[in-house]
């Protein structure tokens, strides 16, 4: 599902059943971010510098959308 997504957004996740029960829950976010690491979700950090290393974009082009 598609959804608008406010500017100040820093990271998009995939929604699974776990993590949508964790935010209903109102878990404390440093429990949210430890979860999301369990799982290994790569954040936008890792996937720019996967696409950096893969010759994908430019360092300069990265840093902007980090």
């Amino acid at each position: 599902r598609i959804v608008n997504v406010p500017p100040e957004t820093k990271e998009v996740l995939e929604m699974d059943d776990d993590l949508q029960l964790r935010i209903i829950e109102r878990t404390p976010m440093h429990k949210l971010d430890h979860y999301i690491a369990e799982k290994k979700t790569p954040t936008l950090k890792d996937d720019a510098i996967n696409k950096i290393l893969a010759g994908i974009t430019t360092c300069e082009e990265a840093a902007r959308a980090v």
